[in-house]
């Protein structure tokens, strides 16, 4: 018995009750007859078979353990022992609980309605601690959600022991549990405020700093897109757009003197070259000409001569009025029809012709002046002039793969594939050759009229030999195949390798 007092130091008693002797022996005490509180207590209906018994006297709790002896009556034990705990020291264990300010705990003996609280109570906090016990007892449930106290709600927890017999109560004054709640609020409403007034600040700096600058040189490119190049802004600032600025008035200077020294001259070549290109065209067939004339005179063929005069000032008047400018593909098609009378005059049934008609979507599409006669002047000098049976030309146009493709076939082949290759390779060489500048003259004036998709290529076969020009349809639309269905037949495929 001294063993389970020393055990704990909240133990104030050890007690053994041997009923059938009418013992009661209380370490403290000794050895005497059993108090009729206990007798009274060893009277009432109890289970035996709970391994605890609580016995209430006043402000002492003992619990007791039974150990059943072999009476018939259950309630019969061969001896209970227990240990006695007083209120003040569970009044210890309450206060060592309940080390919160504005909080209370108190323990409640079911039983007897006795309550027991920290020790030493005012009386203002005792009668706190009598009001949560009355609400208590007059609660149907487990829980008592809040109390009323001189105006403030406490919020009440109660919780009972497994056995039922005890009851701990907790209670927080509801201010203090929400204040954490309220300080947090206030937090978040000022870190809300805080948050608002930055971003407020960093839109108006980026506003400032950023889009005020963009915005402008936006502005500024907008002019220059729209082909306004003297404009520079005065911005002096030290940042990355300050650099941005610096360099953009720089670009806009750079692009003036682009306009002006580089574009400007490179306009004035072309013109130069178009120029060059139209009087080398012109005074070659003049020769011709007038050479043919001057045969036909001697010969006495006066109305030869009247034919070819007749047939000379209208292609003159032609190439007079149209020498810079661009012309219908239909009036050019009429023109290579009077330069080949004319070389019919001279070489009669040696030259067989036939310029077959433009299909009518192409009769209005316009083309640089003299763009087709070339390769007709190069059919007949190199194929029916150096043959002594004469031959055939033919003129015929079509439309294919986004393009305008011209054919000039005569019969027979007059050139190798070598010279075909060395052709090509002369003609579409930017650096003018020493002689033979008719195809040359053809090529380069179309690519400075429509790019790098214009073209001339050349099909061979024994039978016959085709020059084609391609045209696009719209300036810098996609050439034409490079393997095109021949107009005439015979023909070999396209100058791929060229």
């Amino acid at each position: 018995m001294r063993l389970m007092k020393f055990s704990n130091n909240r133990i104030d008693d050890v007690i053994l009750l041997i009923p059938a002797r009418n013992h009661f022996v209380s370490l403290n005490d000794g050895i005497s007859a059993i108090p009729p509180q206990y007798r009274q207590w060893l009277g009432r209906e109890r289970d035996p078979r709970a391994a605890l018994s609580l016995f209430a006297d006043g402000d002492r709790f003992a619990y007791l353990i039974s150990f059943p002896g072999a009476a018939a009556d259950p309630r019969q034990s061969a001896y209970l022992l227990g240990v006695v705990l007083t209120a003040r020291s569970l009044a210890d264990i309450v206060t060592q609980l309940n080390p919160e300010p504005h909080s209370g705990l108190l323990l409640v003996e079911n039983t007897t309605g006795l309550w027991v609280g920290p020790n030493m109570l005012p009386a203002e906090e005792r009668e706190l601690y009598e009001t949560v016990y009355r609400a208590k007892t007059s609660c149907t449930e487990a829980d008592c959600p809040s109390v009323e106290y001189r105006g403030k709600t406490y919020l009440v927890q109660s919780v009972d022991t497994s056995d039922g017999q005890f009851s701990l109560l907790s209670f927080v004054q509801r201010d203090e549990v929400l204040k954490p709640l309220g300080i947090f609020g206030m937090l978040l409403n000022g870190f809300t405020v805080c948050t608002l007034v930055l971003f407020l600040l960093y839109s108006w700096v980026t506003y400032r700093q950023i889009h005020t600058p963009l915005r402008r040189l936006m502005q500024l490119i907008k002019h220059i897109e729209q082909g306004t190049v003297f404009v520079e802004d005065d911005l002096t600032k030290k940042d990355e757009f300050g650099y941005v600025y610096k360099q953009f008035n720089e670009m806009a200077r750079q692009i003036r003197h682009l306009i002006k020294e580089v574009l400007e001259k490179k306009i004035f070549v072309k013109q130069v070259q178009l120029d060059l290109l139209q009087s080398q065209i012109n005074p070659h067939f003049l020769y011709n000409c007038l050479y043919l004339g001057y045969r036909m005179a001697k010969d006495g063929e006066t109305e030869h001569v009247a034919k070819l005069c007749k047939y000379l000032g209208d292609y003159y008047h032609y190439a007079a009025h149209n020498q810079i400018k661009e012309v219908t593909l239909q009036q050019e098609w009429e023109n290579i029809g009077r330069f080949l009378d004319i070389h019919q005059l001279r070489l009669a049934h040696r030259l067989r012709c036939a310029v077959h008609p433009l299909p009518e979507e192409l009769a209005d599409f316009v083309v640089p002046a003299l763009i087709v006669q070339p390769l007709v002047e190069n059919a007949v000098q190199h194929s029916v002039d150096q043959r002594s049976g004469g031959g055939t030309i033919e003129v015929r146009g079509e439309a294919g793969g986004g393009c305008i493709l011209i054919h000039v076939q005569n019969d027979g082949r007059s050139l190798s594939e070598e010279e075909a290759h060395r052709l090509m390779k002369t003609v579409k060489n930017p650096s003018v050759p020493r002689g033979g500048k008719g195809l040359w003259n053809v090529f380069w004036r179309l690519r400075y009229k429509y790019g790098k998709d214009a073209d001339i290529r050349v099909a061979l076969s024994p039978e016959a030999t085709v020059f084609t020009l391609v045209i696009p349809a719209v300036p810098g639309a996609a050439a034409a195949p490079d393997d095109p269905d021949p107009p005439l037949k015979p023909v070999l495929g396209g100058n791929e390798a060229w």
